[in-house]
């Protein structure tokens, strides 16, 4: 019998150069490999700033006239960007102005979560109501209010929740406040609660609900008590590095690479690394020392004022510690330089704690490279602990720690970075993963509209049914 062949609508708010842009693109080139079509609908698209192989997929750019900010000054950024802007501390006097002006700083408190949450809606009725092309089943990440949408057509939807977003904000909250930042204003708080109950209540009308890994499972269970649905966990995939051009010529063949590789977020705790190597510095001798350099390279986006920020904070870290010099940092490198700096790399070492996921541990894997990592959150299920690489607490010493050895024994790091690619081939292939998130759409597909009422209904509080993806 044929296999029944599946259309698929991608939903995305900005196709740039980060793990959930990967997530899309890897799924989308993976359903076209089982012979599906696919493409992807997003407000935001930027040919200088992609993944390779966004050429062979369809992208549609949908809703770019919906700003991003508010008359240029009020900059709005959602947890999945970055960090929060802070008010001012909450006193008597403050709270009075905030009282009096209400409606004024209600529109200065508008996130950029709000306007992406317009800009995906409007992409899901125009996929409905105004798009020629015809689609079986679409699927959304990051934002889940385009879910009632496509509920209100009739048209099943699979959302890719890579975590929770009022869970980042908390986390984002309480990062702000331990760099000297205060803390939101009560206005603020307000418009969490209203954007973080659309968020839950929106969640219950996608078809099918899928998440990274059994640590965001645990989350959204967290996050959203009143859901019954049980979210079906599949992992992203990593291709095995490929061989291609030289691109990080500025490194000398006999340097010992250190590599960080991450959005310029502070959320991603880039200076853990840069702490990493001041301290390291004590642990190994100095001939060995003297051949060891740091490249911080990730996504950097000129329209973020947090990348521009912790940019120069990274930098200014670099140079009270004496170390600037042995610090390289890159931004935006291309697919090609990143494949290099993997190969050329010693170790990475992968910063973020609590990360949901994390696929640059597994892209250092795929190439054959030993990870040091935060002992939380994704890590935990892609990396094995002192047989792939190290997991440890999110300290400049704990790393620098587990750094000294891989520094000082090249054939263990060597040997870790051959299990892992064992266990990246083992576990976390594209087929492996194209093969379930098939399976989640067609399953969403045999659902009738009745099929989603009675999925809804189910998930009210007062409903005590769940409903499990086998």
């Amino acid at each position: 019998m044929a296999k029944t062949k599946i259309k698929v609508a991608f939903v995305h708010p900005d196709l740039g150069l980060g793990g959930a842009e990967r997530l899309i693109v890897d799924s989308a080139v993976g359903l076209k490999e089982l012979g599906h079509e696919a493409s992807i609908y997003t407000a935001h698209y930027d040919e200088n700033r992609r993944f390779p192989e966004v050429s062979s997929i369809n992208v549609h750019v949908v809703g770019g006239f919906i700003p991003r900010t508010l008359a240029g000054k009020f900059k709005v950024r959602n947890a999945s960007e970055g960090s929060l802007p802070q008010s001012t501390p909450s006193t008597k006097q403050s709270l009075l102005i905030e009282v009096c002006f209400f409606p004024v700083i209600l529109l200065n408190t508008l996130k950029q979560a709000l306007l992406t949450s317009i800009q995906c809606m409007y992409i899901a009725i125009y996929l409905c109501f105004l798009c020629p092309y015809s689609f079986d089943v679409a699927v959304c990440d990051i934002v889940s209010l385009p879910n009632v949408i496509f509920w209100l057509f009739r048209k099943p939807v699979v959302f890719y929740c890579h975590f929770p977003d009022k869970l980042l904000v908390r986390t984002l909250q309480a990062d702000a406040q331990g760099h000297g930042r205060t803390s939101p204003s009560p206005v603020l708080q307000l418009y969490r609660f209203a954007v973080d109950f659309l968020e839950e209540y929106s969640m219950r009308f996608a078809s099918v609900i899928l998440v990274n890994s059994s640590f965001t499972a645990s989350m959204f269970k967290e996050a959203f008590k009143s859901l019954r649905s049980v979210p079906m966990v599949v992992h992203p995939s990593v291709q095995i590095a490929e061989e291609d051009s030289v691109y990080a010529d500025d490194l000398q063949p006999d340097e010992l690479i250190v590599l960080s590789l991450n959005r310029y977020e502070r959320k991603k705790s880039v200076e853990i690394a840069i702490e990493a190597l001041a301290k390291v510095k004590d642990l190994i001798p100095n001939t060995t020392f003297a051949n060891v350099k740091l490249v911080i390279a990730g996504g950097w986006d000129a329209r973020l004022a947090e990348n521009r920020e912790y940019e120069l904070e990274l930098q200014e870290m670099a140079n009270r510690l004496s170390v600037r010099s042995k610090v390289i940092f890159k931004r935006n490198v291309s697919d090609s330089e990143r494949r290099d700096l993997m190969r050329k790399c010693t170790c990475l070492l992968y910063t973020p704690p609590e990360e949901h996921f994390g696929i640059v541990p597994l892209e250092a894997m795929a190439a054959s490279r030993a990870v040091i990592a935060c002992s939380s959150g994704g890590p935990l299920e892609t990396i094995e602990e002192g047989v792939s690489g190290f997991l440890c607490e999110a300290s400049g010493e704990a790393f620098a720690n587990q750094l000294r050895i891989l520094l000082l024994d090249q054939r263990r790091a060597r040997q870790m970075g051959e299990n892992g690619l064992k266990r990246v081939e083992a576990l976390f292939s594209r087929k492996a993963f194209s093969e379930k998130f098939e399976a989640a759409l067609m399953r969403a597909l045999a659902m009738s509209h009745r099929d989603f009422r009675e999925a809804v209904a189910s998930s009210s509080p007062g409903s005590d049914s769940k409903h499990k993806i086998t």
